[in-house]
């Protein structure tokens, strides 16, 4: 979510500029490139920066994106790079909850009609991503934990809303003396 979010304020900054959208992508790319190697170099923030890269490439190109091609690639490059990224636990997790999401996102989202839009989004993100761990996640810790339920619906957007907070005071602080 912080490379999408990274993305989508670079690309709103740019547009707000009158800069064409074409540069407006390239901005992102970079920039979320950057944020990568601050972050340094996680499997799932790498993960992320390829598939945003993809996308960014692909609206530049005038082509169809679909995030399940996108992420195929991505393992496709991580592995080509190192093969025994496979066994690695970080890579198995990010590669599976995305595809997690994926697969069962919308069929989850469209089939719970009865919570409130606000609670149901954030939750519908949770299990989808870890129905498909699931047995990664007893596998390796041997538990699981509910509370990421919790955290879904109320600590990552408040993540999501004091990054664009620090993202706007540090343009202010720039801006004003």
């Amino acid at each position: 979510s912080h490379i999408a979010l990274l993305f989508s304020i670079v690309y709103g900054i740019c547009r707000l500029c009158t800069i064409k959208k074409r540069y407006a992508m390239i901005g992102g790319i970079v920039l979320s490139v950057f944020y990568c190697i601050l972050v340094g170099l996680s499997a799932p923030v790498v993960r992320s920066t390829i598939m945003g890269i993809w996308l960014a490439l692909a609206y530049i190109k005038g082509r169809m994106y679909t995030a399940k091609q996108g992420l195929a690639i991505t393992a496709i490059l991580f592995l080509l790079y190192d093969p025994l990224l496979l066994l690695d636990v970080s890579f198995q997790l990010s590669f599976g909850a995305t595809y997690g999401l994926l697969i069962w996102g919308k069929v989850l989202y469209e089939r719970i009609q009865w919570l409130p839009r606000w609670i149901k989004t954030p939750l519908v993100l949770c299990v989808s991503a870890q129905l498909l761990i699931l047995p990664l996640q007893l596998y390796y810790f041997h538990y699981i934990s509910i509370a990421s339920l919790l955290a879904a619906c109320i600590v990552a957007p408040l993540l999501d809303i004091s990054i664009v907070l620090i993202f706007v005071s540090t343009l202010v602080s720039y801006v004003l003396p």
